[in-house]
């Protein structure tokens, strides 16, 4: 299966615009003296990552490593250039004020501290994102050795030898979405007066996070289904993709001519791509969060008929999980 253009129009677009913003990013750091020889990286994710790069997306980031002060002002003040520059008349959003994003850390942090009270929301949500949705905005050789450590975490964790897929990296992923879940009705709750749980970031959670989320399983699925010699490899190329791509090679692998499996399958990527069309106009955003604020938006015009497709994406993934070449991996691994 591959992008067909007549239902991704959008897709293929965002993917061009990300690939051209991942282009000068690198090419504006390169001439930056202070990054030369530094043996750092600055790490890019959410849509640019997913290279499902809009308009209206923000700019996430982090710098890998440990640099001196003056060199960290100095490296904010790139950034601010690049969110003014990576798409042309488009001036990209800061990242959000929860801290996850938009510093520097130690990427050593990031697996140092895995499971219990020392892995905190933060440490969980960079880890899990560094696999299912970042890339390299100056020196990938970084951002590679990056993702291979912490796969190589994973792997090394469980019990040798071993023909089971690494359960460990599976259940982190799967508690990630729970907790992105969770984190989602809590903010709701205290920021909602009217107690009704919706807004643009649940229409996030519920089309491009979801589909995200199945993307980071899809690699475990493929190994286990084709079995692997080198399975650090076979994983690390699998998280260096962008998550639409891992999602298209899982769906390859859907009886496609069972259940109207052609259908399903055919509906979510349109799914993501007119989502992906819809949440890069600043119009329909704003529309989006004008009904929101309504007693009961599920049946406006914008948030409802989006609402509804997402349950719609809903069903078609769980058919694909439970479809005749998926069954047995959800069967052993998503439900026990």
């Amino acid at each position: 299966m591959s992008l067909a253009k007549d239902s991704s129009k959008s897709l293929l677009a965002a993917s061009a615009r990300s690939t051209a913003a991942i282009d000068r990013a690198r090419s504006a750091l390169a001439q930056v003296p202070e990054m030369a020889g530094c043996g750092d990286d600055l790490v890019a994710f959410g849509s640019l990552a997913r290279h499902e790069l809009t308009p209206s997306s923000d700019l996430d980031y982090l710098f890998i490593g440990m640099q001196e002060e003056d060199s960290k002002r100095h490296q904010m003040v790139v950034i601010d250039r690049l969110r003014e520059t990576l798409v042309d008349g488009v001036v990209l959003s800061a990242p959000g004020s929860s801290g996850i994003f938009g510093s520097c850390i130690d990427a050593s942090k990031l697996t140092e501290h895995v499971g219990l009270e020392d892995d905190t929301n933060h440490n969980l949500t960079r880890r899990i994102l560094f696999l299912e949705e970042s890339v390299s905005l100056f020196d990938p050789a970084v951002h590679e050795e990056t993702i291979k450590t912490i796969l190589s975490m994973y792997l090394e964790a469980r019990k040798s030898p071993s023909e089971k897929i690494p359960r460990f990296l599976l259940n982190d992923i799967i508690r990630y979405w729970r907790t992105i879940a969770v984190d989602y009705h809590a903010k709701q709750s205290r920021g909602n007066i009217s107690g009704v749980p919706y807004s643009l970031r649940y229409l996030k959670l519920l089309i491009s996070r979801k589909l995200c989320f199945i993307s980071s399983i899809a690699p475990l699925y493929l190994l286990s289904h084709e079995g692997n010699p080198d399975e650090l490899e076979f994983l690390l190329r699998a998280f260096k993709e962008p998550a639409v791509l891992r999602l298209i090679r899982l769906l390859n692998y859907v009886d496609m001519d069972a259940d109207g499996g052609r259908e399903k399958v055919q509906r979510i990527v349109e799914t993501l791509d007119y989502f992906i069309e819809r949440s890069g106009d600043q119009a329909w955003r704003k529309s989006v969060e004008i009904e929101c604020k309504e007693p009961d938006p599920k049946e406006s015009a914008n948030f409802g008929d989006m609402r509804k497709r997402g349950k719609q994406l809903h069903q078609d993934i769980s058919d694909v999980l439970t479809s005749k070449n998926m069954i047995h991996f959800t069967k052993e691994y998503m439900l026990s």
